[in-house]
């Protein structure tokens, strides 16, 4: 080992490439001071994470007004921006570099659900590359427009749908990062077949290590690797651990009558039922058993096995899951994963690549073929 651990992490480029704080924001809490959330800046600055991508994540209930939604929340990650100078905002690979140099923070803006983000229209995309806009899912735990969900149990289009083609081609065209984190594995097959670009799993485990179907299984991973794209480990245990799943599960089918209770409560403010709801699952998985971090490194082994030391990255989920594993509850532990990946005979060449080196050369090489 050339350097000591906590070395190697400063001076890695590490990337997170999906956080859902944008949605604590929009409650009114300010990520400029220390908060009891998973992401903040002094969090990010004591973590050493050098680009952190903030997901708009505009959701099912949004297929009237999701534009509106999605421009809210990129509102906020601009307003942001221009309260707190340590941030910067990554349009392209070498803000990066020049944002980490000088000591900033880079922030990128992506969007989750696609399909209801855009409503139909795929002018969007480019409007949303305008804005700064950089990567996007296309569906989230439902099938849209655009593309069946992991999430749903009924297929709508039997993959991607024939405007989820085009808006991937558009994707291509602006070079904005096509993820295929949520999406049915038939539509992420098409995913391949239609992108000419490699594509990105900002936030996805490997399904031979914990069966959730919103899991890559070990095809997908190894077609990821193979066309050059990035699987980003997710940290939620969940998606980690089968143990955990289960009963995760099981708590969360018994809190159905509450959430009917709760839509009665508050018909029109769907953010008070999901705040009530977040409460309320948080308190119901409490004596859960305990899954470490280690279990994050097992994933990003398997998919090392599968597509090679240039095909795995980060994607915490951070802000968007009710718990975390021990030793990365929050982003200021990070540095657990270099930690855990040095003990386990990683150079720090190849962690390096896994923290953040990975995620970069995708951003790269999808913003050289696009019209930036």
């Amino acid at each position: 080992m050339d350097k000591d651990p906590i070395s190697i992490h400063r001076l890695a480029i590490v990337c997170d490439a999906h956080c859902d704080t944008v949605l604590r924001m929009d409650r009114g809490i300010d990520i400029r001071m220390e908060t009891d959330g998973h992401v903040d800046v002094p969090k990010l600055k004591k973590g050493s994470v050098d680009l952190q991508v903030f997901a708009c994540w505009v959701d099912p209930r949004y297929r009237k007004g999701g534009i509106k939604r999605a421009l809210r929340l990129i509102s906020l990650i601009h307003k942001l921006l221009e309260a707190e100078r340590s941030l910067e905002l990554i349009l392209s690979p070498s803000d990066v570099r020049r944002a980490a140099d000088s000591g900033r923070i880079g922030v990128m803006i992506s969007i989750e659900g696609g399909g209801e983000a855009i409503e139909g229209e795929i002018f969007m995309v480019d409007l949303f590359y305008r804005l700064g806009v950089r990567c996007m899912g296309l569906a989230w735990a439902k099938n849209n427009i655009l593309a069946d969900s992991s999430g749903s149990k009924n297929r709508r289009w039997g993959g991607l749908s024939d405007l989820g083609r085009n808006v991937i081609r558009e994707m291509n065209r602006v070079g904005m990062l096509v993820d295929v984190s949520h999406l049915s594995d038939r539509a992420f097959w098409d995913v391949l077949e239609v992108s000419e670009d490699p594509p990105i799993a900002t936030h996805s485990c490997a399904r031979a290590l914990c069966k959730h179907p919103r899991n890559m299984d070990d095809d997908m991973i190894k077609a990821m690797g193979e066309r050059g794209g990035v699987v980003c480990v997710n940290f939620f245990p969940a998606f980690l651990d089968d143990g955990y799943r289960r009963e995760f599960i099981k708590r969360r089918k018994a809190l159905r009558p509450l959430e009917r209770e709760l839509k009665r409560r508050f018909p029109e403010d769907p953010t008070k039922r999901e705040e009530e709801w977040n409460k309320a699952l948080s308190e119901a998985i409490k004596g859960l058993p305990d899954v470490s971090f280690e279990r994050v490194l097992d994933h990003i082994e398997h998919i090392i096995d599968l597509a090679g030391i240039d095909g795995v990255g980060l994607g915490s989920d951070f802000d968007g899951v009710p718990s975390l594993p021990m030793g990365l509850e929050d982003c200021s532990k990070v540095t657990s994963i270099t930690l855990g990946l040095l003990k386990r005979g990683y150079s720090p060449e190849e962690v390096r690549k896994i923290v953040g080196g990975n995620f970069l050369r995708v951003f790269e090489e999808v913003s050289r073929k696009g019209s930036s």
